[in-house]
């Protein structure tokens, strides 16, 4: 049985929306395929709660009405602030693009810090503060390590982006019984002329993942021992974050 409540489910979306950027109403049914109708009646309430803020160019942003929400998250947000250099140093170690995410809820997960190599083989796009959706790419399956596979496949089902895994949930739950077993989740996350790939471990504090470790690469800086060497060079890492963390 799916107990997502669809209104609910579509104003999440919208905030989600007005996280990464301003947008205006019609732009805003547009990117969700929410009619205009329905998120008119969104923004009223989010409005009427002070979530978002309409400017003088008839786009909205989010508002100071969600401050109080997010005071709960103060301390954890100061202990992640530990591990910022040691996200830094991994580049210097192995030479890969860095990052750090972390999940916001069973949607999506988002970089909180990022940290490049000296000389870049390559353009990443994105960066911190990046949204993606919690059942794609190396972090998603880390983060999402500890569910069952009844739990993965709903959370497969109800994310709204197009991604393989919400096509054939079975790719997600492989995924992540591979990462259990190793310890890292490791594939190609873009088909480029640089042949993309990326690798994750998990950060744990008081036996739950918070977050994902992931470098990125091309195939032949993972290739043959490489692979296994960059793997402890990471779990390396990650328990260097989960020292910092827990003595924060």
């Amino acid at each position: 049985m799916n107990n997502i409540i669809p209104s609910l489910h579509k104003a999440l979306q919208l905030i989600h929306q007005l996280s990464e950027t301003n947008c205006t109403q019609a732009e805003l049914s547009k990117k969700l395929g929410i009619t205009m109708s329905t998120t008119y009646r969104i923004l009223c309430t989010l409005l009427a709660e002070g979530w978002v803020v309409k400017k003088k160019d008839a786009s909205y942003m989010l508002g100071g009405g969600m401050l109080p929400l997010l005071s709960f998250f103060h301390r954890d947000v100061a202990r992640m602030e530990t591990v910022r250099d040691l996200v830094a140093e991994i580049p210097e170690k192995t030479g890969l693009f860095a990052k750090m995410s972390i999940a916001c809820g069973n949607l999506h997960h988002v970089t909180i810090y990022r940290a490049d190599p000296i000389q870049e083989r390559m353009q990443l796009t994105n960066k911190a503060g990046t949204t993606f959706s919690i059942v794609d790419g190396p972090s998603g399956v880390v983060l999402l390590q500890d569910k069952t596979p009844d739990q993965l496949r709903k959370i497969c089902r109800n994310t709204y982006e197009a991604t393989p895994a919400k096509e054939n949930p079975e790719l997600m739950v492989q995924a992540v019984a591979e990462c259990q077993e190793k310890g890292y989740s490791f594939f190609r996350i873009q088909k480029t002329r640089w042949d993309v790939m990326a690798m994750a471990v998990p950060v744990r504090f008081e036996g739950k993942i918070i977050a994902s470790l992931e470098v990125i690469g091309c195939t032949k800086d993972f290739s043959g021992p490489k692979e296994r060497q960059i793997a402890k060079t990471m779990k390396d890492f990650a328990a260097k974050c989960e020292k910092a963390i827990a003595e924060a």
